[in-house]
């Protein structure tokens, strides 16, 4: 049996080829591994988003969009006393009437787009993840940034942090602190008074209610809905609407996949290449190694060997990449913002991709160096 020592020695006779192998091995991997976390990040950001007790009343018609939706504002204190079993704390009901506005923020000449959120006090206890980072509730004239709202404008975490002055539709506000829902959407937006956003925008209707059950079922949200047809609402449970939401980003996410496989079929098979000039150009000191008693499944497995030490080499780089430079990245899109996990089976699915290149890389240079007779390798 030739020993690991020989394969070794083999892969530092060329470092050129060696790199060239190791560096599309990295690369393939590096590539899955990205899509992979971009995928489970957008994923796992619009399904934690949905609590299993709330539901969400807006416009009928509007059931898969709450930026298009306009309800009564009255519709929120009819619920609340219409409907019993509503989940209460400290004597308020979780009913929150909110606004879904993308509009223009300004701040220090640049402006940005971002979703603003009207909203009043019930709104942290309906979204039951809520915490205050950092200042205060806004108060009028002030407005309040989720951590990642930077992050989704293009701006650093610095540009809005408390205090600062920004402008939205020729109006100034302050910025009275800095609030979290961890991994939500909500996180890349804008809060501000439920009142205040309704005078900026010149409405007269909200775009939905959030309520949480407690005693109440579904059906009665739905008997409220059919029963006030003055109101002109529907009711769709929050994980139902951010299912749809997250069923509207799958081209996206399927974009992705195949950007990142197309350019990894391009390193898979630049691999290839170079396993195959490397190994197929070593016919004749394979066959004097056959002459001197080795069989060829030995040989064989050498090969493999080498194939697989240059390709690990290659998905070690890649890991420490992924772990130490992409672990934690945050990436923006239209609906907010996530952040990129490598977590343990990103991390294997770049090691399996790395070993499975080895090995299916190894066969069209093994079959032509090894299949001729040993007279035709010697000659």
């Amino acid at each position: 049996m030739l020993p690991l020592s020989f394969s070794a020695r083999n892969l530092s006779r060329s470092w050129i080829r060696t790199l060239q192998i190791s560096g599309g091995t990295c690369l393939a991997a590096l590539l899955l591994m990205a899509a992979a976390a971009f995928e489970l990040g957008m994923r796992r950001t619009l399904s934690d988003q949905a609590d299993p007790a709330n539901v969400i009343i807006l416009g009928k018609g509007s059931e898969e969009s709450i930026q298009r939706s306009e309800i009564p504002v009255r519709t929120a204190a009819i619920l609340s006393s219409s409907v019993k079993g509503l989940k209460s704390s400290l004597g308020q009901i979780h009913v929150s009437p909110q606004i879904l506005y993308n509009g223009y923020l300004d701040c220090a000449g640049r402006k940005d787009e971002t979703s603003i959120r009207g909203v009043d006090s019930a709104a942290p206890r309906v979204h039951k993840d809520f915490q205050l980072l950092s200042g205060n509730w806004p108060a009028p004239g002030q407005l309040m940034v989720g951590r990642h709202a930077a992050t989704q404008m293009g701006l650093s975490p610095s540009a809005l942090i408390e205090g600062t002055k920004v402008v939205i539709d020729n109006q100034t506000f302050t910025i009275s602190g800095t609030f979290a829902v961890p991994g939500s959407l909500l996180e890349a937006e804008v809060w501000m008074n439920l009142h205040e956003l309704l005078q900026l925008t010149k409405r007269d209707t909200l775009s939905c209610v959030v309520a949480t059950l407690d005693g109440a079922e579904f059906g009665d949200l739905e008997a409220f809905a059919a029963s006030r047809l003055d109101l002109e609402v529907a009711v769709v449970r929050e994980k139902d609407y951010y299912a749809r939401l997250s069923g509207f980003y799958a081209p996206i996410r399927a974009m992705v996949w195949l950007c990142s496989a197309l350019v990894a079929f391009g390193a898979i098979f630049g691999g290839f290449n170079t396993l195959f000039t490397a190994f197929s150009g070593r016919k004749r000191e394979l066959a004097a190694l056959q002459a001197i008693g080795f069989p060829r499944w030995q040989l064989a497995l050498s090969l493999l060997q080498e194939s697989l030490l240059a390709c690990l080499l290659g998905a070690a780089v890649a890991l420490f990449v992924a772990i130490y430079a992409l672990d934690g990245l945050q990436a923006s899109f239209a609906g907010g913002v996530f952040t990129l996990r490598f977590g343990p089976g990103v991390l294997l699915l770049g090691l399996a991709s790395s070993v499975l290149l080895a090995v299916i890389g190894l066969i069209a240079p093994v079959w032509v160096t090894l299949r001729p007779s040993l007279v035709d390798s010697l000659r």
